[in-house]
């Protein structure tokens, strides 16, 4: 076969594919090494997390107090006046916060002026002393049955001769508990509901959840509120929903 002719446009001079063979496997190299490190980088488990851990805890609903006649926008048809009341159990200045504005929410209420959201929340459990939780896991239950008995539970909880000291080990247990939810006028069935702790676990998350820096908070239409007295709130009501 005579010689090729390089200068012949028919006969174009012949090329190696030994580079493009070396590039192309130093790419698949490269590739690998990045998924590698993707997949070992999504699997590794965060530090302190298990990794069956289970999703967080849905926020829980507040237990909504509120009279027939309550003033709601015409257009909207919600509440004109929504008063949330976030509060520990276990919390004196709860305790206090009850005694100052408890029978003032409680006009506020029945007068059809506000619809009151109650948030039962745990800042103040400690080791085994987990009253908080319990005792807001049990209102949940009360409130599940009676929003009446839930009112009278709420003050119960919150009477100066039956609310725990926050320091000490001698707190209520969970029979306590339950009779006092009957007292307030909850069913037998409500016992079941306060010893399987149906509500602790998202008790104990809601303080987070709602971004608190404390208890007791109070919101009035979703924003944060320090009431000074009695008559300050009423009257911040009033410029909400008038006279």
């Amino acid at each position: 076969m005579p010689p090729t002719d390089p200068s012949d446009p028919t006969n174009p001079p012949s090329r190696s594919l030994a580079p493009v063979v070396v590039i192309v496997a130093a790419l698949v190299v490269v590739i690998g090494v990045i998924a590698a490190f993707l997949l070992l980088r999504g699997t590794a488990a965060t530090p302190g997390a298990h990794p069956t851990a289970s999703p967080p805890t849905e926020a829980l609903h507040p237990v909504r107090v509120a009279a027939d006649n309550l003033q709601v926008d015409p257009d909207s048809g919600e509440p004109k006046a929504v008063v949330a009341l976030y509060e520990d159990f276990l919390c004196p200045g709860c305790g206090h916060f009850e005694q100052t504005f408890g029978e003032t929410i409680d006009d506020l209420i029945d007068s059809g002026t506000v619809a009151a959201d109650y948030y039962p929340v745990a800042i103040l459990d400690s080791g085994t002393r987990t009253y908080s939780s319990r005792a807001g896991a049990a209102a949940y239950c009360v409130a599940d049955e009676s929003v009446p008995a839930f009112r009278r539970f709420h003050a119960l909880l919150f009477d100066p001769a039956t609310q725990p000291d926050e320091a000490s080990s001698d707190q209520p247990d969970d029979a306590q508990l339950t009779r006092w939810a009957h007292e307030a006028g909850a069913s037998e069935a409500v016992g079941e509901c306060i010893d399987t702790g149906t509500y602790r676990g998202a008790v104990k998350d809601a303080a987070s959840a709602a971004g608190l820096r404390g208890t007791p908070t109070v919101r009035i239409n979703g924003e944060d509120y320090a009431p000074r007295t009695p008559a300050a709130l009423r009257a911040k009501i009033a410029e909400i929903v008038g006279d």
